[in-house]
């Protein structure tokens, strides 16, 4: 229930705070008071549309509180608690600031919260029908909510909901499959011949190294045997001098020297250790010019396989070092691809699993709204003959259009269809010309589906348009019989329907030569037998005066009656 309602500097409300109770409130004033801006700056606290224009002239920000007592609401208080939000005091306070350089803070019990989060509370504590309500009905979606409110098909659509959510994730996920299919058999088959073709290839791990010094050393085979042999020639040489020979004949001298020196011993033992190297190196040297020769077959194949792997290296962007690794990328991508048509058929069966389900919903839901169809025309017909319509005729048409492709509201079409007597035509809503005839149905379906709702407060701005006389009482009537089970705030320009109220406020607007505002006053008694009067007759008379207490009178017995028959 909404205790509380400050205002500052919103609009022309310099500063307003309005404490409200339960049963029905009504708030009354002069057309142009600013009734409704109360109703807009609570709006604004609940998470509606913020605009700067709105901050009161000459001031850089405004500010609306609303307190609401939600010590009785289990959805909100389960809310608050899942959000981290709830606060020890029975009391939960939402608050909205707007500044004039356009920016716009939130808050629920003092802490910050995006604007989305009190939409989603204040949608738990408030509902607001405007006084263009009516014009909404023209849309075939206001139709079947108002049907599915009164049908308390709450569940049956959020199992719809999550049913169409989990077949239309799906979906999408097999689309992005399919909708590549063709393009991922292209690149699959591309990817399996290069796969192929490195496997052929069988680069191991050092062999490009091993193929560098191999093509040098073959290269150049011609000039290393030409240069080793005449190495070798100078070291053990047949002709000429040869190092190996003068080496060992100056060891031979200086061992017949150092038989008779034997200081020169220790240069003998290195003579004789250089020509034991001298031999080993003349060895190794003839061993490794025997087996040089030039081979043009293998320097041809290295020269080819070395080719073979540039080239494929340059098919595949790379430098040949990196071809294995790209040979494992190719391999995963072509198992990922692979998985892919696994997936595929995985999500075909849960796509149709999921459409199985949601059309088990889908006519779970269907009947529901066929079988509360006839009583909800019934209960609007009732209200009705009531509100002065004696003659009309609603009817609530359902139809199914077997559609193959789901939404997430079903595929029921529901449409109301009004006739103003027993022989003319049943004829949709926008076709109905007055719109105090569309003003009247728009409050007869608000008062037959706002006690489905489950929501604690309900706000009617000037829904009565249109309507006067004793339609306007039987308004009155019923808008109070709603107090009876929720609070209920209503702007209203009708006398009969403000002599309701169980609390009435009046607002007016003060001038000055600088500015204006407007005030809030709570009125009983005389004050609001004035109120009354000036209501029915534009002037405060004694006889709008007498008018008035009757009409207060009366409607006081017909409040006494109503609760009567509430407590049978």
């Amino acid at each position: 229930m909404l205790a509380q309602l400050t205002v500052q500097d919103f609009a022309v409300v310099e500063y307003a705070d309005v404490e409200f109770g339960p049963g029905m409130t009504c708030l009354t004033g002069e057309t142009g008071a600013g009734k409704s801006l109360l109703i807009d700056a609570l709006s604004l606290a609940l998470g509606s549309r913020s605009d700067n224009t709105l901050i009161r002239e000459g001031k850089n920000r405004a500010d609306v509180t609303a307190v609401f007592d939600t010590s009785a609401l289990q959805k909100a208080n389960r809310w608050l608690v899942e959000q981290s939000l709830i606060d020890t005091n029975a009391d939960c306070i939402l608050r909205r600031t707007i500044s004039r350089d356009g920016r716009s803070k939130a808050y629920i019990n003092s802490r910050p919260v995006p604007v989305s989060s009190l939409q989603t509370l204040g949608a738990l504590l408030v509902d607001i029908h405007g006084q263009n309500s009516h014009q909404s009905l023209s849309h075939a979606s206001v139709h079947r909510e108002l049907l599915d409110h009164f049908s308390n098909s709450g569940k049956k659509n959020h199992e719809l909901k999550d049913a169409f959510q989990a077949w239309s994730t799906a979906s999408r996920q097999l689309e992005d499959l399919t909708g590549g299919a063709s393009d991922n058999h292209s690149k699959l088959s591309l990817l399996q011949y290069q796969h192929d073709e490195l496997q052929r290839l069988n680069l191991t791990d050092g062999e490009l190294s091993t193929l560098d010094q191999e093509l040098k050393r073959l290269s150049s085979a011609e000039e290393l045997l030409k240069q080793e042999s005449s190495l070798l020639d100078s070291l053990e040489g047949t002709d000429g001098p040869a190092v190996l020979k003068d080496a060992e004949q100056a060891q031979r001298m200086i061992g017949a020297l150092s038989r008779t020196d034997s200081r020169l011993s220790s240069i003998a033992t290195l003579l004789e250790t250089a020509v034991i190297h001298l031999r080993e190196a003349v060895t190794e040297l003839r061993s490794h010019v025997s087996a040089l020769e030039p081979n043009p077959e293998r320097l041809e194949w290295v020269n080819s396989r070395l080719s073979l792997i540039t080239d494929i290296a340059r098919k595949h962007k790379v430098s040949p070092d990196m071809l294995n690794i790209t040979l494992a990328r190719i391999t995963k991508s072509i198992s990922e691809l692979k998985n892919n048509q696994d997936n595929m058929d995985k999500l075909q069966t849960l796509v149709a699993q999921h459409l199985a389900t949601y059309s088990e919903c889908a006519k779970r839901l269907s009947k529901a709204r066929t079988r509360a169809a006839p009583k909800f025309a019934s209960t609007i017909n009732v209200h009705l003959k009531q509100l002065g319509m004696s003659g009309a005729n609603l009817n609530v048409r359902v139809s199914n259009s077997h559609s193959c492709i789901p939404t997430i509201h079903g595929n029921d079409r529901v449409e109301f269809l009004v006739s103003n007597n027993n022989s003319q035509t049943a004829l949709p809503l926008n076709k109905i010309s007055s719109g105090g005839e569309l003003s009247r149905i728009s409050l007869a379906l608000q008062l037959v589906t706002i006690d489905r709702t489950g929501i604690p407060t309900a706000i009617f701005d000037e829904v009565d348009a249109g309507i006067g006389g004793k339609v306007a009482l039987t308004v009155g009537e019923k808008i109070h019989q709603l107090g009876g089970s929720r609070q209920v705030l209503c702007v209203t320009h009708l006398a009969q329907v403000a002599a309701h109220a169980d609390a009435h406020l009046r607002v007016e607007k003060a001038s000055s030569t600088s500015r204006s505002t407007i005030q809030v006053d709570k009125l009983s008694g005389d004050q609001r037998v004035k109120e009354i009067a000036r209501m029915l007759s534009g002037n405060i008379t004694d006889q709008s005066i007498a008018h008035a207490q009757e009409l207060l009178g009366t409607t006081c017995t017909i409040a006494r009656k109503s609760n009567r028959v509430s407590s049978k």
